[in-house]
């Protein structure tokens, strides 16, 4: 290792020399590349395992949304963006996935992680010490543990989405029962929420007819006296219709006119009969939204006996070998080089002085 392999006059590396330096040097490259993996090896062991457990949520194929179907349109879901029913073709599939973005909602409040975490026996003892308040600060840090990853794609033009929901944990077993407790409990307060949702929308389309209804009334009871007291109680307007056309060439539209030429008698019939509507429609609907109450519907299509559960440990170990070895062999490059630089700067100054 005594030759230069940098030409100082034009500062031009020599790879050949360089080539050479590094295969002299082979035996120290190969010891820093074991000391690194052994160093790596023994640090790979000292790190805690931990396990991600994981699970697939598919859309549910369900006759049962068909009801659901009906009770979306009459409360025009599709109108404020919840559902996209471009076609009769896709509307099913879209009520399908729109059920699984919904469940996704509820679980990344993280709610029911809190909620599993605090009744965990190693968490119960952490934060036994600490305020309601610390508590949930505390436990709400676990959310990082649990993550969903959208996967998207279409099949015969259908969109296909899934989910795939992993839980960190630093027990196997535990991974699997937390992540199946969160996933029930999700289910539970996702189906009430969501029907729940259903029912306030009803009754808020419910109270927007009766308004309707309400309006209409009063400006019928106004024309209704002013039919009674212009004595109007038959339908003026095919009169005034007939006697106008003999004047001029185009047909009057009779939602022009005066709505009391009607005759009190028409106006106080439609009064009557708006007074006495049963809403029967909103009656019906809600019956059915009740009817998902607790009929253990299956939302979504996932089993639990399919969890994946997989060593973080496992699923990094090869990587971090891989560069542990990498770093070793950069390291006894990098030695070998120095090394010989010093070698030779040291050969030329000895030399130096002896002239």
């Amino acid at each position: 290792m005594k030759k230069k392999f940098i030409s100082h006059d034009d500062d031009v590396i020599d790879l050949s020399k360089l080539f050479k330096i590094i295969w002299h040097g082979k035996t120290i490259i190969i010891i820093a590349i074991v000391i690194s993996f052994l160093l790596g090896t023994l640090y790979q062991k000292r790190i805690p395992d931990s396990f991600v457990a994981s699970i697939t949520l598919k859309p549910k194929n369900n006759s049962e949304f068909v009801k659901l179907d009906y009770t979306l349109d009459f409360i025009n879901l599709n109108k404020i963006g919840l559902i996209n029913t471009n076609n009769d073709a896709t509307k099913y599939k879209n009520i399908n996935i729109l059920i699984l973005e919904k469940f996704i909602e509820e679980l990344l409040d993280y709610e029911e992680l809190v909620l599993v975490l605090k009744n965990n026996k190693k968490i119960k003892e952490r934060i036994f010490n600490l305020s309601e308040k610390k508590q949930n600060r505390q436990l709400f840090q676990y959310s990082n543990l649990l993550k969903t990853n959208k996967i998207t794609s279409k099949k015969l033009d259908f969109p296909v989405v899934e989910y795939v929901v992993t839980f960190e944990w630093d027990k196997s077993d535990e991974a699997i029962d937390i992540l199946q407790q969160i996933v029930n409990l999700t289910l539970k307060n996702f189906e009430e929420s969501f029907l729940n949702q259903l029912a306030l929308m009803l009754e808020i389309k419910k109270k927007k007819v009766l308004d309707e209804d309400n309006q209409r009334l009063e400006y019928l009871l106004e024309q209704s006296q002013i039919a009674q007291e212009l004595k109007i109680e038959e339908n003026q307007i095919d009169v005034i219709n007939l006697s106008k056309s003999n004047n001029v060439l185009f047909n009057i539209n009779s939602n022009d006119i005066a709505y009391y030429l009607r005759g009190s008698k028409a106006i106080q019939k439609e009064i009557s009969l708006i007074k006495n509507r049963k809403y029967k429609m909103f009656n019906n609907i809600n019956k059915e939204i009740e009817a998902f109450r607790g009929s253990k519907i299956n939302w979504l299509e996932f089993n639990f006996n399919l969890i994946n559960v997989k060593s973080v440990k496992d699923l990094d170990s090869r990587t971090f070998l891989i560069k542990s070895i990498l770093g070793g062999l950069l390291v006894g490059i990098i030695y070998v080089i120095l090394a010989n630089i010093f070698q030779s700067q040291t050969v030329s100054r000895k030399k130096t002085n002896k002239i």
